[in-house]
């Protein structure tokens, strides 16, 4: 306890800890579970361009509700003219005028392209939520992978020392005679190994923490000298989902992201079906212009006009027809999709949760191996130390224990693992 207090107190006080870069004094910026996530998600390209896309499609939602409105500009126009029976022969006629159009009726197109702008938008939202997702599920894989690297560190620290006092026990008892050769020298060699395992667990810890700078918050620090300007913090990853009823997940699945997609797919594509259907409608059109005219400024002479258009298409070579079953078609289509959807997530929601489940009782079993190899190893040194042991059986015993331990972190590892697997397919409640 006083250790880990200690190592507390120690981040603790690395929070107001500045170091200097180039002769400049900085503070350290500690990066935490939650600060990586935010700012990942803030400068991912990923991300940002699904974020664009979506802002993108938004526009676009609006320009299509453009239809409901009326059309207005301005006109000015200058012409000259040339007719051999007129006695100036040429003539030059300058005007200026506003014209205003307003589509009144047409198949309710203007209704399914405002229809279409907003499923897109909806379609480029979860696009965005995706990126997101995916995002922070690598992100937290490799962050998990981190913590699990810092606690194997931290391991193979206390194995190095635990092969260290093995080996001086095993040395006391060969100077006495009561211990032989081949003992000193394993000994010796599971020392090395330790030595070894601690330095490489150093490296691979240095490696991780480059690949999150590198790969999610797109710094260029060289992972070797990342101290100088970065602090990870070594938060404990908490496990904040529990595994799902089989009863829930019928219901779970209509809220993934790819079933939400299909929906929204199959409805995009009954909007292009009546968009299509629109076609076979007549439109009416109101049109009208007001201005001056005149051969010369000032404009003196006043025009107007205003009329009605009404457009019926009798024969367009099949083309209605044909895009109208086309699009039928792919609607119909879509509906085979979206069920095939359901199914594939359901399967994938189904073993995935089963997974977490499995990986959190088999921590409960490793955990009770790993308190049982601890008992033993304590029992088995003090007979060890009495002669009550042989060096064989005391050596099985002490490795056992370690791969005990190692076992037991590599169980919490993949309960995070597939807790980010399970959130990654969930969708929360918030963004719905």
């Amino acid at each position: 306890m006083k250790a880990k207090t200690k190592a507390i107190l120690f981040f603790h006080l690395l929070l107001f800890f500045k170091v200097k870069v180039h002769g400049v004094e900085q503070t350290k910026e500690l990066m935490t579970w939650n600060s990586c996530l935010k700012k990942a998600l803030e400068v991912h390209p990923k991300v940002k361009a699904s974020e664009l896309t979506y802002k993108a499609y938004l526009d676009q939602e609006i320009s299509a509700q453009s239809g409901y409105y009326p059309q207005i500009k301005g006109q000015v126009s200058v012409v000259k003219s040339f007719n051999d029976l007129s006695t100036d022969k040429t003539s030059e006629t300058t005007s200026g005028s506003f014209i205003l159009t307003q589509n009144l009726f047409s198949g309710f197109l203007d209704v399914q392209r405002a229809k279409e702008a907003q499923t897109r938008s909806k379609m480029a939202f979860l696009d965005w939520e995706y990126a997101k997702k995916e995002v922070t599920l690598e992100l937290k894989k490799t962050y998990v992978e981190w913590v699990n690297q810092y606690k194997l560190n931290d391991f193979a620290n206390k194995t190095l020392a635990r092969r260290k006092e093995n080996l001086n026990i095993v040395k006391l008892r060969y100077s006495s005679g009561r211990e032989n050769k081949g003992a000193v020298v394993l000994s010796e060699a599971y020392y090395q190994e330790s030595l070894y395992d601690q330095k490489n667990s150093e490296k691979n810890l240095l490696n991780i923490q480059g690949k999150i700078l590198s790969q999610f918050l797109f710094e260029t620090i060289n992972s070797e000298d990342f101290t100088e300007k970065v602090l990870f913090l070594p938060e404990k990853m908490i496990r904040q989902t529990e595994p799902l009823k089989n009863s829930e997940l019928p219901d779970k699945v209509l809220k993934t992201v790819d079933y939400r997609k299909a929906v929204l797919s199959e409805e995009l594509l009954s909007t292009l079906r009546f968009k299509a259907q629109s076609d076979f409608y007549p439109s009416l059109d109101l049109a009208g212009s007001w201005g001056y005219f005149d051969e010369q400024f000032p404009l003196n002479k006043q025009k107007w006009n205003v009329g009605l258009t009404l457009t019926i298409p009798l024969f367009t070579g099949g083309k209605n027809t044909s895009d109208y079953k086309a699009a039928l078609k792919n609607f119909n289509a879509q509906s085979f999709i979206k069920k095939n959807s359901y199914q594939e997530n359901l399967s994938n929601l189904r073993q995935i949760n089963l997974s977490f489940t499995l990986s959190l009782e088999k921590y409960k079993v490793d955990q009770k191996f790993a308190e049982a190899a601890s008992i033993r190893a304590e029992i088995a040194k003090q007979k060890y130390n009495n002669g009550l042991m042989t060096f064989e059986d005391w050596d099985k015993i002490e490795s056992e224990l370690i791969q005990r331990e190692k076992t037991v972190l590599s169980s919490e590892k993949e309960i995070l693992l597939n807790e980010a697997n399970l959130e990654y397919l969930l969708t929360n409640e918030e963004s719905q």
